[in-house]
């Protein structure tokens, strides 16, 4: 067994497009690619990294705004 479990990475890939997909629909003249390679460095998805459960179980909107208020780059 890896660092984490099947179903919680699972969960992560599902709930990142999730998110993606969310960016794309609601800002249609904003670059998503440039929007996943921001938030591929961000603490965000350094909080997922880490294994913060709760980051990981917010809807997609939920998670662009912690997203927005955490921008840093990690």
């Amino acid at each position: 067994m890896g660092a984490y479990s099947e179903a919680y990475l699972g969960d992560v890939v599902e709930n990142q497009g999730k998110l993606f997909d969310f960016v794309a629909q609601s800002y249609p003249d904003s670059d998503t690619e440039d929007f996943i390679n921001t938030y591929m460095k961000s603490k965000t998805r350094k909080s997922i990294d880490n294994a913060m459960a709760y980051v990981n179980t917010m809807d997609a909107k939920n998670c662009g705004n912690t997203f927005q208020t955490q921008k840093n780059i990690s």
